[in-house]
């Protein structure tokens, strides 16, 4: 009996080459801080992690009582991107 053929494989390695949850967390409570809304790391990991861009920032505009300038996310990913 043969095998089936393989035609698909998923290598999964976020947090195993670099721990970005880390990463993308600091840069996320700096940027927020520069803006006056203090959180800390594990408020962002219970609240924000897994969840889209758009809902986080749902979530931000409540704690710092105005949303958040559309040039946030653009800032936030260059920035995560220089700290990768």
């Amino acid at each position: 009996m043969t095998p089936p053929a393989i035609a698909l494989v998923i290598f999964d390695c976020d947090g195993v080459l670099i721990d970005s949850e880390s990463l993308s967390t600091a840069v996320l409570v700096e940027m927020l801080r520069a803006r006056g809304i203090a959180i800390d790391r594990d408020y962002v990991l219970t609240h924000f992690i897994g969840h889209p861009y758009p809902v986080v920032a749902g979530k931000i505009a409540a704690l710092g009582g105005a949303p958040l300038p559309a040039v946030f996310e653009r800032d936030y990913q260059a920035a995560l991107l220089e700290r990768f």
